[in-house]
């Protein structure tokens, strides 16, 4: 049985030692991770936009995603604001990195590999 995990790290942004070392823990086991950079806001994102821009921080993205869900803070998020843009999300993601072969292209997010395996049922975890 595959175990998904969704971390996010408050505050700390993917850099090459801390995506090595997760990549190399998932791999001991049977866990699957989705990485997003800059940040994991990147991914609420692409529920609601198109977005292929570079940021040049984690805060950059969150100010982009406050602009684009107003309602939104890091202590306020809910699912309802994102629920209806998780296939669009899964597309536009899918398009800036197809394979998730450059888990710190700026931006990127591997969250929709999680989300096609959850949808597709337990046969294939």
């Amino acid at each position: 049985m595959t175990r998904f995990s969704l971390l996010r790290f408050q505050g700390a942004e993917l850099d090459e030692t801390l995506t090595a070392a997760m990549l190399r823990e998932a791999r001991r086991g049977p866990v699957e991770i989705g990485l997003s950079t800059p940040c994991f806001e990147f991914w609420l994102i692409l529920h609601h936009v198109d977005c292929a821009r570079p940021f040049q921080s984690a805060e950059d993205a969150k100010r982009k995603l406050r602009e684009t869900v107003p309602s939104w803070s890091e202590s306020n998020t809910r699912f309802a604001d994102f629920a209806d843009g998780i296939d669009a999300a899964c597309r536009r993601a899918q398009k800036l990195s197809p394979d998730s072969g450059e888990p710190l292209k700026n931006p990127s997010t591997g969250v929709w590999q999680l989300v096609a395996r959850l949808q597709s049922g337990p046969e294939a975890r």
